[in-house]
């Protein structure tokens, strides 16, 4: 029922006995669905139940990341408008998660490493290099969290675009820059 978007009042008796006649658990359900299935905020049940544009997105792409999930292309006008989020930002910072939770290269799906060594350049070889470059500095670092972003790239690896490739242009200008990933 929630992939067809009913609502609350229009759920059938025998379903709001399963949610205890609580509206706030369908709501939980709901939103649980749109992480799971990265559903855009404009879907109406989810902005019924989230009414808040960027938070519903922050709490998307936090889910996505911790989930080693690849980057939600479908939804890249909408997380580079509301987040200034990137894939090339997206995969950076789960990367970052990835080695600081001290997890070898092989806990990323296969697709998901793929996707970022294309956009970051970081492959098996290179992330066991940055680890190594890590752990011996880390005496010196004591392992805080922007101590590793400094072994890690600050752009993307160049790709020449595909012929089906679509171009969307967002502005980030020094007075509208990308997140901090710190």
């Amino acid at each position: 029922l929630i992939a067809t978007g009913v609502q609350w009042d229009k759920l059938p008796e025998s379903v709001r006995g399963l949610l205890d006649g609580k509206r706030e658990l369908y709501r939980q359900r709901v939103l649980q669905y749109a992480w799971t299935h990265r559903l855009s905020w404009q879907t109406p049940l989810v902005r019924l139940c989230w009414p808040n544009e960027r938070t519903y997105y922050e709490e998307l792409a936090k889910r996505s990341r911790q989930g080693l999930m690849l980057f939600p292309y479908h939804l890249a006008v909408e997380l580079a408008r509301t987040l200034r989020l990137t894939a090339f930002s997206y995969y950076l910072e789960m990367m970052r998660d990835v080695m600081l939770s001290d997890r070898s290269y092989d806990s990323l799906p296969n697709f998901t490493a793929a996707d970022g060594v294309r956009l970051i350049g970081v492959g098996r070889n290179e992330y066991i290099d940055i680890m190594n470059k890590y752990r011996s500095k880390s005496w010196f670092f004591k392992k805080k969290r922007s101590s590793i972003l400094t072994l890690l790239p600050t752009q993307t690896v160049f790709a020449e675009p595909e012929h089906w490739w679509l171009v969307h242009i967002v502005v980030t200008t020094p007075s509208h820059p990308l997140p901090s990933l710190s």
